[in-house]
Order: structure tokens, then sequence, then C-alpha cells
């Protein structure tokens, strides 16, 4: 079933691949692949075609693999868009744009990796109260400059916010445990 050519490096196959395709009567043809492969840049070139046209490696081309004794698969047959990283990533045109499919998505986008990162951030410092307390106030920081910057959007300004560096912490605690009261409803009795 295969044949190997010992003069090159090329490694040539050929696989039968029988079909039966009517309900009336059995019919059966054979169709044949060529696959030739390269120990050197560890390629497989099937006449099949499928890696082209779909992005994955046929059973011929890692037939052809396996017998140049290659048991894990080359990174250039793995494309980004079978990867968990195909996400992340953004798609370029080719002049470099990065090309968004919807622009309203830009800011979905956007959302998602300022998300992503504030997560992050909150994650590692959970553990420290300093370090909450320094987050926090830069936050508040940035949160004033962020909406005046909203607001004037042809004019901003770009000067660190200094007003709340040494706060205590028990202090902002304090500050955020009584605007956490329950407040009490009235409710009007029903007497009939």
């Amino acid at each position: 079933m295969a044949e190997v050519d010992k003069k090159t490096p090329e490694v040539g196959l050929r696989f039968r691949n029988p079909n039966v395709g009517n309900l009336l009567g059995e019919v059966s043809y054979e169709v044949e692949y060529t696959v030739i492969g390269d120990p050197l840049n560890q390629k497989a070139s099937c006449s099949c075609r499928i890696f082209e046209r779909i992005g994955i490696l046929c059973a011929h081309g890692l037939k052809v693999l396996d017998l140049m004794n290659i048991k894990i698969l080359p990174p250039h047959y793995i494309l980004k868009r079978w990867t968990r990283e195909a996400r992340n990533g953004n798609i370029q045109d080719r002049q470099g744009w990065n090309v968004v499919a919807n622009p309203k998505l830009e800011a979905q986008l956007r959302y998602k990796l300022m998300s992503h990162k504030f997560h992050n951030l909150a994650h590692k410092v959970a553990h420290s109260p300093e370090c909450c307390v320094l987050l926090e106030n830069a936050l508040d920081c940035l949160c004033t400059q962020l909406e005046e910057k909203l607001k004037l959007p042809s004019a901003g300004t770009n000067e660190p916010c200094e007003d709340k560096e040494n706060i205590e912490p028990n202090a902002q605690q304090r500050d955020l445990l009584s605007a956490a009261q329950l407040k009490k409803k009235e409710v009007q009795s029903n007497k009939s």
C-alpha cells in the first residue's frame, strides 16, 4: 500500500477510498490520493487538498507524517483559527489594519479587554488592604478625569490626581460601611 522512494527524502503514498453510493445497486469506485512527504521540513502534501481548502490536515497526510516518525504535529499545520488564542487576537488586512466586521463591535471589544485587565488587577490586590486602598484611590481619580474628558471631548486634562493619596485605610472602610447601612421603609397600615 505504501511506496517509499529511498533516493529522495520524499515519501509517496497511495490510499484507496472505496465509496458506495447507489440504493438500487451497490456501485463502488476507487479514488487514489498521492501524498508527498518532506521529512526535512516536516511537511506532507496530499492531492486531496483538504488542508489547503479547509485547514485541517487529512488522514493521508497524518499517515505520511507518522511513517516519517513525526509524532507531534508540526506548528505550521496548527492554524491560529483552531487555537484558543484566536479569540484574543486581531485579524489584519493586507495593509496591516485591524479588521472589525461590525463597527459597533469595537466598543464591545474594548470593554472586554478592559474588563479582563481590571478583573486580573482586582484579583492580584484583593489580599492586601493597602493595595486595595491604593487601587480604589487611583480608580476614583481616574473616574473624575474620565468624567471630565467625556464632558469635554476636545479638551482633556492629563494631570495626575493627587488629592486622595494618603488616606487612612480604616477611615475609608468606615466611610464604605456608613454608606452601606440599610434604609428603613415606612409602611402605612391598612385599618378598615
